[in-house]
C-alpha cells in the first residue's frame, strides 16, 4: 500500500483506504419487510371496519328509501312511483317475483 496522507478541518471525518464499502440505513429488503408485515398487521382489522361502514350505509340507504316510500303511501299518493318501479324491478330481477 504507497503511502498516504490526509488533512481535515475540525468536525470531519477522515476515511482512507485502497477499498472502503459504506452502508448507511437499511435495505431495500428490510424496508419492504417491515412495510409487508405492517400491512399483514392491520388489514383484517381494516377490512372489519369497511364492512362495518358498508353494513352501516346500507342500513342507512334502506331505512331512508323505506321512509320515503312510507310517506309517500301516507300522504295518499298512489302514483307508481320511482321508488315503487325501482322497487319491483329489483323484485323480479333477484327474486323472481311479482
Amino acid at each position: 500500500m504507497a503511502s498516504q496522507k490526509q488533512n481535515a478541518g475540525d468536525s470531519s471525518t477522515n476515511i482512507q483506504a485502497e477499498s472502503i464499502t459504506i452502508h448507511q440505513g437499511v435495505s431495500l429488503e428490510a424496508v419492504r419487510q417491515v412495510a409487508l408485515d405492517i400491512f399483514r398487521a392491520n388489514f383484517y382489522e381494516l377490512a372489519g371496519e369497511a364492512k362495518d361502514i358498508a353494513q352501516r350505509r346500507a342500513e342507512e340507504i334502506t331505512e331512508d328509501f323505506l321512509r320515503k316510500l312510507e310517506q309517500e303511501n301516507a300522504s295518499g299518493n298512489t302514483r307508481c312511483s320511482p321508488y315503487k318501479r325501482n322497487m319491483h324491478a329489483v323484485a323480479i330481477r333477484n327474486w323472481g317475483i311479482y
